[in-house]
């Protein structure tokens, strides 16, 4: 397991990188980190990777999109999930531990 970290490094706060979302990346897929339960129905589900098993068993697409914000300066970046999965696959592949707002824009 690897983490990714999303920062912002906006010329507002020069040579301060905010940290604004921390993910993990398992089996090749981003997750983040603490985003809370997921549930089917009303039932709390063990793990993410039950969720994404169940899906795929059924024929389902995960997708998902992201809207990250930096708490310092306000600089918003939404993103797709596959966008967001496909930049932190060639980050972590070429030894980074992650991506600025502004690549991911």
């Amino acid at each position: 397991m690897s983490t990714f970290l999303i920062y912002c490094d906006d010329a507002s706060h020069p040579n301060k990188r905010q940290l604004v979302k921390r993910f993990s990346v398992i089996r090749g897929i981003v997750w983040t980190v603490g985003m809370g339960t997921n549930l089917e129905g009303d039932e709390p589900l063990e793990d993410d990777f039950e969720l994404l098993e169940r899906m795929q068993e059924d024929g389902r697409t995960v997708r998902g999109r992201h809207r990250f914000e930096c708490p310092r300066c306000g600089l918003t970046v939404p993103i797709r999930g596959d966008k967001l999965t496909a930049i932190a696959r060639r980050a972590v592949a070429d030894s980074r531990s992650g991506a600025s707002l502004t690549e991911l824009a």
